[in-house]
């Protein structure tokens, strides 16, 4: 089963709607056969560039940290000030 199919219910676990750009965002991140590594501002530039779409840097922000926050993505700061993020 594609995992494409768990993004919509996981989002509204997390009391965000499962909209478009939360879709592809949830797609670029987890359906991957390797973890990666990545910062917000990275993330919100390899979608506009290698994806081309637009989704806010707000969005991006805010679905990252609720699932960070739910245990999805594991947060890793480097010297106090830069934050990356583990899928």
């Amino acid at each position: 089963m594609n995992k494409n199919t768990y993004f919509p219910d996981k989002l509204r676990e997390l009391g965000l709607r499962p909209t478009k750009q939360r879709l592809k965002l949830c797609d670029i991140l987890f359906n991957r056969d390797e973890t990666f590594h990545f910062t917000v501002n990275k993330i919100f530039q390899v979608i506009e560039k290698e994806f081309k779409e637009k989704i806010s840097l707000a969005t991006i922000y805010n679905t990252i940290h609720a699932l960070k926050k739910k245990g999805y993505l594991k947060e890793i700061l480097i010297d106090g000030n830069q934050s990356y993020f583990d899928t």
